[in-house]
């Protein structure tokens, strides 16, 4: 990077130098002469073409909690210098990052601020995103802090009406298309930088089939098309990232990945996602309706519907299961989400034995994802509970009083052992399955399903060798397993899963260069727009993934991770490319030029040496004349 300015200062001082030394001369050296033009010339390209005062300064904020994401940063750090932007990196912890960031307190300025003043000019931050894309109170205008999460403050009335459309729009071809359209504009004003999508890995044996592991991952898996080919499977689960052996025992208790790895085949739902969409569809529903206010949805359910024991699935059980999910006294951690969609029990109305209306107190726009719940047998919960109270709900699955009372549903897996200590769970066929239209007529694949602790990824990838068990989780993340460890097994395979997880160079859009652009030399904020894609091309995504990440992730396009529904994949990453980056410097007004083309440093020497030799010697052409 140059200072343009000081090479033309350079050569004016040398030409001055030059005309008074020859001035003094009585007898001018011809050769003296060229020798000097020739050397001090080129001083002066290579002087020009080395100079390293930066245009600006920024500050940076990266958290320390991962030292993978703190090398990417000083990467970027290293780039950024090469287009003339110097970077200082702060990291800080989150309790130091917040009061900067989404929890400003808003004292001393009524917006956030830059980071000399207690605010930031860009933080290096992870964000997780669900399938069902919700980027509600993230980048809307409505949504600055404190009443929203758009620490970001970024405006855009386009932005805003389509989000609006977005939030209300039910049809899922259309509702997808405005998602694409909202990527778009993100893409374009980069209010946010996406560095990379992060990944994990998972190891299974070749013989394992059926497993979607991106809905695995989160959870929504559909353990029926799981097979093996003695059909029994037998999951290795860290239990270090499992519950302690407490009270994670049912639907209403289920808020740690290894509960709901087990609880997912047990439990029905009126609708799942499809294993290869990743849309809502019916299962234990047969259809359903939605108002044209948007605010109703009126389900069928399927009139073969049963519980593991034969007991019909009834419209009576859907509206009891809701009740207790929306009770404070009950205390699910699907309370708060749910209590906010539907505001009390007459939210959920019988229309028949197997028809059931469901009011929300706003439109949703992925509506069926809130009939996803798993569905109990009323006629034997709630005389449980009231004989035996909410301590029901804290009792170990098969033992005591509960029994299999509040694991008794209607999805394609029952539950057949719970062992607490050995952190062990056995799961068997629910026989009435296959009466289910959604079953396809079949029951599940497989005879049995095992979910068991192996403590520590070595243990698991060993055991996962011997035969012990079938397939690795994803969750082994201290250390994570790597495609390095799975190098030369016969017989097993890594697979890599989208997380849903993306970091990103969150960019303030008050600070004067990078977002109103008020200190650029042109002074708008297209310039401050073209200085974010310098940036973003300034950053080699790639690198990253094969450099720090194993191979496992992709390169960030926009901050909508890639397995959300509605992901644009017609965008591609910015490219890291340092000559589009000083393009868009230029386009900005900052006067970057070439530093490495010898070519171009060899004609620029050429030429100021032939002007200056003709300008001196026009000049002593004139002094001889005056003598």
């Amino acid at each position: 990077m140059k200072n343009p300015q000081k090479p033309f200062n350079l050569y004016k001082e040398f030409l001055v130098l030059v005309y008074q030394q020859v001035r003094m001369m009585k007898k001018i050296n011809f050769f003296f002469l060229i020798l000097s033009l020739l050397i001090l010339s080129n001083f002066i390209v290579l002087n020009s073409a080395t100079d390293d005062t930066p245009y600006f300064t920024l500050n940076f904020i990266v958290p320390d909690t991962m030292n993978s994401r703190i090398l990417c940063v000083n990467v970027i750090k290293d780039e950024l210098s090469k287009i003339g932007i110097e970077v200082t990196n702060h990291v800080l912890g989150y309790g130091e990052i917040g009061p900067r960031t989404w929890a400003y307190p808003f004292l001393d300025y009524n917006y956030i601020p830059v980071y000399e003043d207690g605010g930031f000019d860009g933080v290096f931050i992870g964000h997780y995103n669900p399938i069902d894309l919700d980027v509600t109170g993230m980048y809307e205008t409505s949504g600055f802090p404190p009443s929203g999460d758009n620490y970001y403050q970024y405006s855009n009335p386009t932005y805003d009406s389509l989000l609006t459309q977005y939030q209300a729009e039910q049809n899922p071809t259309q509702r997808s298309n405005l998602a694409k359209q909202l990527q778009a504009i993100l893409y374009e004003d980069l209010p946010a930088i996406s560095l990379y999508y992060n990944k994990t890995l998972m190891a299974k044996t070749n013989t394992v089939s059926g497993i979607d592991e991106f809905l695995l991952y989160h959870a929504s898996h559909r353990a029926e098309n799981w097979d093996d080919n003695d059909h029994i499977l037998k999951y290795a689960m860290n239990g270090f990232t499992g519950p302690p052996p407490s009270n994670y025992f049912s639907i209403f208790r289920d808020e740690y990945h290894f509960s709901k790895l087990w609880m997912q085949p047990i439990y029905g739902a009126l609708f799942q996602r499809n294993a290869v969409t990743h849309f809502w569809e019916p299962v234990i529903a047969s259809g359903y309706s939605i108002s044209s206010d948007k605010l109703s949805i009126t389900v069928d359910i399927d009139p073969n519907a049963k519980f593991s024991d034969g007991n019909d699935v009834l419209a009576e059980d859907v509206k009891y299961t809701y009740e207790l999910l929306i009770s404070s006294t009950v205390g699910s951690p699907q309370y708060w989400d749910l209590k906010n969609w539907f505001g009390s029990n007459d939210s959920f109305e019988i229309l028949g034995p197997k028809s059931i209306k469901f009011t929300t107190t706003s439109v949703h726009n992925f509506p069926l994802s809130l009939l996803s719940y798993g569905i109990i047998d009323k006629s034997i919960v709630e005389p449980a509970l009231t004989t035996y109270g909410l301590s029901l709900f804290d009792e170990v699955p098969l033992t005591g009083n509960v029994q299999d009372i509040l694991l008794r549903s209607c999805g394609p897996f029952k539950l057949d052992i719970y062992d607490q200590f050995g952190f062990a769970v056995k799961l068997v066929p629910n026989i009435y399955w296959s009466d289910l239209a959604a079953s396809g007529g079949v029951d599940a694949k497989l005879n049995e399903l095992y979910f068991a602790g192996a403590f520590g990824k070595e243990t698991a990838l060993n055991e996962l060798i011997i035969g012990t068990f079938d397939v690795m989780d994803s969750f082994y993340l201290y250390p994570p397993l790597n495609k390095t460890d799975l190098q030369g097994l016969s017989g097993i395979s890594g697979v890599e899963i989208i997380t849903n997880y993306q970091t990103e160079l969150s960019i303030n859009l008050k600070h004067p260069i990078l977002g109103t652009g008020d200190l650029t030399p042109n002074g708008t904020i297209e310039a401050a727009k073209n200085v974010r894609k310098a940036i973003s091309h300034s950053i080699p995504r790639v690198d990253f993934i094969d450099n720090y990440f194993d191979g496992i992730g992709s390169p960030g396009v926009t901050p909508i991770p890639e397995g959300c529904l509605g992901f644009d994949t017609s965008l591609s990453p910015y490219e890291y490319n340092l000559t589009l980056a000083e393009f868009y410097m230029k386009k900005s007004g900052y006067g970057v030029e070439e530093t490495t083309d010898t070519k171009k440093s060899a004609f620029n020497g050429f030429s100021i040496f032939l002007i200056t030799f003709l300008g001196i010697s026009y000049l002593l052409f004139i002094n001889n004349k005056r003598r």
